[in-house]
């Protein structure tokens, strides 16, 4: 693989991810600092589109559906100014997924982006273990760099990461790179369970298994070391966080809140079912918090309406995924569903640049469904 030989638009976005950890706005969304990065992409998506060719497809409508909807809402939601953020996150991040999928994929594309996602990881979870910050004296543990990033979203984000690595580590590597690879599963995996986050253990309980679907025969050999690297990052952890996940009831206070917060988003949702409020933060519309759920969110924001686009561009992932072939990004598509059941993504740069590589990977396998993707990716 040759970083410098592969096309503009996947350079910028391979560093837009490999970077994140300097988003700064605590969510892992756009934010103050990040505009320029996901613009500079935006910009190098469009060039590379027009001068290797345009391929549109069925996503394009559906995200063009979103993207007027939030255009229809403009007014009324700049009534928000602290819901600025959130329109300039919107619109670049639909613009961005527009522009970076007119581009047909490579099979060296899909392998850089994937490293890159994996070296991202790697860098943000060796950042934690090394220079955490505990997050509102909760005894959870985050990144603190341009301020404290919610730990729950940071975790959702290495889950990619850490998916990758066990592909890596049973299905790809040999020797010298296998080991740093079971090295960096180790890396982040802790710094998943430092965050504290549970719906992120979880998403990878069910999500890590699919990968094990190749070969039945390896199932029982590589549940078993991936049990073994949970139980070597639980010896890292505090004596709270390890309870946190094995002993604590997952039937508390936070995830009674949360409950309530979905019981109020659909009866807002309710009120204005076909186009939502638009691109106001969805505690506003609420009166009582965040969504806590990004397909709530989704129509909270756009309606029943858009609601169904966004469904219907995980459906074409999903619909595709159910190959052998793409057991790898089956993993993936289950592990951002659970994240996305748990958390309110739809302005997060984990779930849209997830979303952006597994279209890739969809449409590579449409266009070129001889190429077995396994064992190439």
């Amino acid at each position: 693989m040759n970083f410098l030989k592969t096309h503009l638009n996947i350079q910028f976005f391979c560093l837009t991810i490999i970077f994140m950890l300097f988003e700064g706005g605590g969510y892992l969304g756009i934010g103050g600092y990040y505009a320029p990065a996901i613009i500079l992409t935006i910009t190098a998506s469009f060039l590379t589109a027009f001068r290797y060719g345009i391929t549109f497809r069925q996503e394009h409508f559906f995200i063009t559906i979103l993207f007027l909807i939030m255009l229809f809402h403009l007014n009324s939601s700049i009534e928000y100014m602290d819901s600025s953020r959130l329109i300039w996150g919107f619109l670049l991040l639909f613009i961005m997924f527009f522009a970076l999928t007119l581009y047909k994929p490579q099979i060296q594309d899909l392998k850089i982006i994937k490293y890159s996602f994996l070296l991202s990881a790697f860098i943000i979870s060796s950042f934690i273990l090394l220079a955490r910050e505990e997050y509102g004296g909760s005894g959870r543990y985050t990144l603190d760099i341009f301020g404290p990033t919610d730990p729950n979203h940071l975790a959702s984000f290495l889950t990619l990461g850490f998916i990758f690595s066990i592909k890596e580590v049973f299905y790809s590597l040999k020797g010298i790179k296998k080991i740093f690879c079971i090295f960096a599963s180790i890396i982040i995996l802790t710094a998943i369970l430092f965050t504290g986050s549970r719906g992120a253990f979880v998403s990878i309980l069910f999500a890590a298994p699919i990968l094990f679907l190749i070969t039945p025969k390896k199932m029982f050999i590589g549940l078993f070391l991936t049990a073994v690297i949970f139980i070597f990052s639980f010896i890292l952890l505090p004596e709270d966080l390890t309870n946190r996940f094995i002993k604590d009831s997952y039937n508390d206070e936070s995830n009674k809140t949360r409950i309530m917060l979905w019981d109020r988003s659909i009866e807002k949702i309710s009120e204005r079912p076909l186009l939502g409020y638009g691109a106001v933060r969805s505690r506003n519309i609420t009166g009582v918090g965040a969504a806590h759920n990004t397909f709530l969110a989704f129509a909270l924001h756009f309606g029943i309406i858009g609601l169904l686009m966004i469904i219907l561009i995980l459906w074409k992932i999903f619909r595709n995924c159910l190959n052998k072939d793409m057991f790898l990004f089956l993993a993936l598509f289950v592990n951002l569903m659970i994240n996305s059941i748990i958390l309110e993504n739809t302005n997060t740069m984990p779930f849209w640049f997830t979303l952006i590589f597994l279209t890739f990977a969809v449409n590579y396998k449409t266009d070129n469904p001889k190429i077995y993707l396994w064992n190439n990716i």
